[in-house]
């Protein structure tokens, strides 16, 4: 079975979608949907709640993955699983 971080990591390396697109329209629709994203408020403000969503999503599955630390902190998380999530 693939860890966490492992299957994370593969996940973050390897082009999906338009990122690995090879057409010549593909990057230039990156980046409009870039600069669409980039001019709107409440899109960036969408965007860093997805981030934030898939951040704790992943802390937990670290977590879980594995267990508790000694170096517990606050609320009982240790600070490893989250310092691993937002690390990318």
């Amino acid at each position: 079975m693939t860890s966490s971080p492992d299957a994370f990591g593969q996940f973050v390396t390897q082009p999906s979608g338009i990122l690995a697109a090879e057409d010549e329209g593909a990057e230039e629709a990156l980046r409009s949907a870039s600069r669409m994203i980039s001019a709107s408020p409440s899109l960036l403000a969408r965007e860093r709640q997805l981030l934030a969503r898939h951040t704790e999503a992943l802390a937990l599955v670290l977590r879980a993955e594995t267990g508790p630390s000694p170096t517990t902190c606050v609320d009982g998380w240790s600070q490893a699983p989250w310092s691993v999530s937002t690390a990318c």
